[in-house]
């Protein structure tokens, strides 16, 4: 019984830390994106007196009380789904940033084989691997687990189109080319 509740009190600490540290990496790329006109323009506003994107972190707090809501009172699949969901969006961003940083680099004097080749390939492939597992298994299983895999792969998708949607619309609206010309990359890359 102790070591029950000993590890289920550690569970709530690992539960709550990693939250605030979702919480607060989303703020500021949501921040960030909005500053690059990526994203609606409020989310990067600033607290007048903090200096925090409170916006975005209001933004934020809704959608995650809204969709965690939903999880809790649709039952154990569909809290699984959600679940699955918010981690199928963290290892494919993960994996991006990985991809990324390879790209970002290559070419470059500050170019390190390990921290800019090595480690994002590795990062990447781990991710890849995660991905793969937790749905492959999670249909293998079969019964509940399936339907909660399927759902979180509906939910995957339905952020995917609406993001599609929203990038499609704002480069149209903004006059931006949404695969950009080699012209356009070869001004960029030199400075113009």
């Amino acid at each position: 019984f102790a070591l029950m509740i000993v590890m289920a009190i550690s569970v709530v600490i690992a539960i709550l830390g990693t939250t605030l540290a979702a919480m607060n990496t989303g703020v500021r790329i949501t921040f960030a994106m909005a500053q690059d006109q990526e994203m609606p323009e409020i989310m990067g506003l600033l607290h007048g007196k903090y200096a925090t994107p409170h916006t975005a972190l209001v933004g934020m707090v809704v959608v995650s009380a809204i969709i965690g809501s939903i999880g809790v009172l649709g039952g154990a699949v569909t809290l699984t789904g959600v679940t699955l969901a918010s981690n199928l969006g963290t290892f494919v961003l993960y994996g991006i940033i990985c991809a990324v940083t390879f790209v970002a680099f290559a070419g470059r004097n500050e170019f390190s084989s390990v921290r800019h080749a090595i480690i994002p390939f590795l990062g990447l492939v781990t991710n890849v691997i995660m991905v793969l597992a937790i749905f492959i298994i999670g249909v293998a299983s079969g019964g509940t687990t399936a339907q909660a895999t399927y759902l979180g792969l509906g939910i995957s998708g339905f952020w995917l189109i609406v993001s599609l949607i929203y990038f499609v619309a704002n480069s149209r609206s903004s006059g931006k080319a949404i695969f950009p010309s080699v012209e356009q990359m070869g001004a960029k890359g030199s400075g113009e």
